[in-house]
């Protein structure tokens, strides 16, 4: 039986970069990953390509940066002063941060500089820009679909 949209399923997965260092795997995770098939957990592609596969099939797909994490957006990257970075760290460049935005919604952002009393932080997600390689293999179907539409 095929998987369908409002399936919740559980599947592991590899996901690689252009030159085939992994990013993200359910190895690294420690357990296959589990979901509910259009539910907009993971990657909208990514739950697409499972649509239709059997237990037991393995699948290839590539994203191009626009199904994935989207393009590199330059008026992602601000500056802003230290002082007005609400942490008791040490700042320094590579370190990641979480801001809260009013609705509670949490934007990352990656410290790429620090000049004198300002930082420079990059708010793109890390992988935006890049094409993604994912090797998915659907091991089981928990649930059949209540019609998810």
């Amino acid at each position: 039986m095929p998987v369908m949209r409002g399936d919740k399923i559980k599947v592991d997965y590899i996901g690689t970069l252009e030159n085939g260092e992994v990013f993200d795997s359910t190895e690294q995770l420690g357990h296959p990953l589990k979901f509910v098939v259009g539910s907009g957990i993971f990657l909208d592609t990514f739950e697409e390509a499972v649509i239709g596969m059997e237990i037991g099939e393995e699948k290839d797909i590539h994203l191009e940066p626009t199904n994935a994490y989207g393009e590199y957006n330059p008026n992602l990257v601000d500056t802003m002063s230290i002082d007005s970075i609400p942490t008791d760290k040490k700042l320094s460049p590579g370190m990641l941060l979480v801001f809260m935005k009013e609705n509670g919604e949490e934007i990352p952002a990656k410290i790429i500089e620090i000049t004198g009393s300002e930082a420079t932080l990059d708010m793109n997600h890390p992988l935006s820009g890049i094409a993604l390689n994912f090797k998915i293999k659907v091991l089981e179907i928990i649930t059949k679909s209540k019609n998810l539409k």
